[in-house]
């Protein structure tokens, strides 16, 4: 993602024909001239390169766990907590601990008893783990 960025940067700081739709696009996002825009590229990169060891770049999801870690205490979460990412395995918890509930709760059963029967009845698996 760095070299892109970077690339991208030097394209518009250089005015090559490949970046004349993204200067285009930018100005009019932004309002900001097109020979003010290369500048302030020519500006960026020279910084970026100059400074690379300050450039992050992350995706919104590690940028986000790295936020939700540094207030792990806070949200009263484990230190060494760790995020699902597979979704088929994460309703299968959350379903496992919902059906180990079952009794605990008088709402949370007759919740589950109604959608057991309702899947019955339209012939459905009626047992919420083997959904997922």
């Amino acid at each position: 993602m760095k070299l892109r960025i970077i690339e991208a940067l030097k394209q518009i700081s250089h005015n090559k024909p490949k970046a004349a739709f993204l200067i285009e696009l930018i100005s009019a996002e932004t309002g900001i001239s097109p020979t003010a825009l290369i500048n302030r590229a020519k500006l960026n990169l020279n910084e970026i390169l100059h400074n690379y060891s300050d450039f992050s770049i992350s995706t919104i999801d590690s940028f986000t766990h790295k936020i939700v870690k540094t207030f792990a205490f806070d949200l009263k979460l484990p230190v060494n907590f760790s995020i699902e990412t597979n979704t088929a395995e994460f309703y299968r918890k959350v379903v496992s601990g919902l059906m180990a509930k079952i009794g605990e709760s008088q709402e949370l059963t007759d919740l589950l008893a109604q959608y057991s029967s309702n899947n019955a009845e339209e012939n459905n698996a009626w047992d919420p783990e083997k959904n997922y």
